[in-house]
């Protein structure tokens, strides 16, 4: 998938996209990572987040530091 068109996406739409496996998190930029981190976050609150996806973006995130 093309940069450009996943930058107008929602973190749900991301998550979406990486368990159809049509996007991965390295495909992802700094930007797109914090979406699906802040949306695994929120998600957390309704026992529903994935904690292995928010620590997969928050190592990706540190790799592009």
């Amino acid at each position: 998938m093309s940069k450009k068109m996943y930058i107008t996406l929602c973190g749900a739409e991301i998550k979406k996209l990486i368990l159809e496996e049509k996007l991965s998190l390295d495909e992802l930029d700094t930007a797109a990572l914090q979406k699906l981190f802040d949306y695994e976050t929120d998600m957390l609150c309704t026992d529903e987040g994935d904690i292995d996806t928010l620590n997969a973006c928050a190592a990706r995130l540190d790799e592009l530091q």
